[in-house]
């Protein structure tokens, strides 16, 4: 339980920073460098405010775990989490079942913190990670509810046979959405999607995040909200 609860703060963490991109550049050094640029004063913006997370974690489709986070930046501009609640929603057995059952569940927070940064590494990728992408990219005028934003999409961006598509508002170059289908392991691959929101005066973040474990009929779905910003 204590293990699920660190993977649960983790997931609120890797969502607190977006990874705005611009479509205007056509040089892919360029693109990296202004991607970096809009990253930066977007996640200053950013800090001065604090939100609520909450977590929802499903096997089988039968939710396992809600947990409730609120965050914030210290002085420090490092990101702080306070548990506002946890619930389990696993019959907690005992004896040698119960130890089976911990061991199972332990096995499953590593799994999911495993897939958590995985996204992560989509979400925040390195400045020659940036111009790889971009430069192997195909650009797209979005179609549907993102009409009217730029649609980016590579393959075997960070893995073979991975994919990585995001939207871009080309009028501010920040994130509208972003999904990645990537393998963890030869038998896992992970879908996952960020939808993004601008806060009302203020910077762009993420919004809610789905990631699925098909294989493994996970779920993993978090939302932030209450954004209000700080005196």
């Amino acid at each position: 339980m204590k293990y699920l609860i660190q993977v649960m703060i983790v997931i609120a963490f890797a969502l607190a920073f977006v990874s705005p991109v611009t479509a205007q550049e056509t040089d892919p050094a360029q693109r990296a460098l202004k991607y970096s640029e809009v990253q930066q004063k977007n996640t200053d913006a950013l800090k001065t405010y604090s939100w609520k997370t909450r977590t929802v974690v499903t096997k089988d489709e039968k939710p396992m775990m809600t947990m409730l986070i609120q965050a914030r930046f210290d002085a420090k501009g490092k990101l702080q989490h306070t548990t506002i609640s946890n619930e389990s929603h696993v019959d907690k057995k005992r004896g040698v079942r119960g130890k089976k059952q911990k061991k199972k569940m332990e096995e499953l927070s590593q799994l999911i913190e495993a897939v958590v940064r995985l996204q992560g590494s989509y979400v925040v990728m390195s400045k020659g990670q940036l111009v790889d992408f971009f430069e192997n990219a195909a650009f797209q005028d979005g179609m549907g509810d993102m009409a009217g934003m730029k649609r980016i999409h590579g393959k075997s961006v960070l893995a073979a046979g991975d994919e990585l598509t995001i939207w871009v508002d080309p009028s501010t170059g920040l994130n509208q959405k972003l999904t990645i289908k990537a393998p963890l392991d030869e038998k896992t691959i992970v879908d996952g999607t960020i939808d993004y929101k601008a806060i009302k005066g203020g910077p762009t973040t993420a919004s809610i995040s789905v990631l699925n474990i098909s294989s493994q009929k996970i779920s993993i779905k978090s939302e932030r909200f209450d954004f209000i910003k700080q005196l």
